[in-house]
């Protein structure tokens, strides 16, 4: 048998892991997806939730105050301030618990801004095409331009949590594989010196 064969053989045999490997797996695993959060970052955190609110509140009293705007114009203002508000319990979860769940938020914190650009884009897009007017037209033209920015900004934070969750995984399994490794090197260790 070939050293790269026995090697081979020890290293499955070895991937069933003793439950003190198993337990510091789990502790490192925790460590890596559930970043702990300084005070400094907690705090940027509330001013966070602080600023969705006060978003939430804005986009709230244009919704309820003016009656100039179309329905579909009202209704962007509505879901503006409702998304504000989701991300501001969001915020203001994470700096209350002081731990950020690196596996799960960034994940649905830019699959909500995803979700809210291209809701509202739609709504512009289909709309934009009622106005009769050219002024209008333009008008509409030109908030379709402007909601293509928003629509870049959503996209690389879609692409840039994209890329974080592979690094993550990649991190799981070489922190199995370093810890089968070290635990295979134990037991090989113990058979050279009984």
């Amino acid at each position: 048998m070939t050293d790269e064969r026995r090697f081979a053989d020890e290293l499955i045999a070895a991937e069933q892991m003793t439950p003190s490997y198993r337990e510091r797996y789990e502790r490192e695993l925790r460590a890596t997806f559930e970043g702990k959060l300084t005070r400094a970052l907690r705090f940027i955190y509330a001013l966070f939730a602080v600023f969705g609110l006060l978003n939430a509140v804005f986009f709230g009293g244009i919704t309820l105050v003016s009656t100039g705007l179309p329905y579909w114009g009202r209704a962007c203002f509505a879901l503006g301030a409702l998304f504000c508000l989701s991300l501001a319990a969001v915020f203001s979860w994470i700096a209350w618990k002081g731990t950020l769940k690196l596996r799960t938020l960034p994940t649905h914190i830019s699959s909500a801004g995803w979700g809210f650009v291209i809701i509202i884009i739609t709504i512009f897009m289909v709309f934009t095409g009622f106005f009769r007017d050219v002024s209008h037209l333009l008008r509409g033209i030109l908030m379709m331009v402007d909601a293509l920015v928003f629509l870049i900004m959503a996209t690389y934070s879609m692409i840039s949590n994209c890329i974080d969750q592979a690094e993550l995984r990649m991190r799981e399994k070489l922190l199995g594989i370093e810890l089968c490794l070290a635990q295979m090197a134990e037991e090989i260790a113990k058979k050279q010196h009984p």
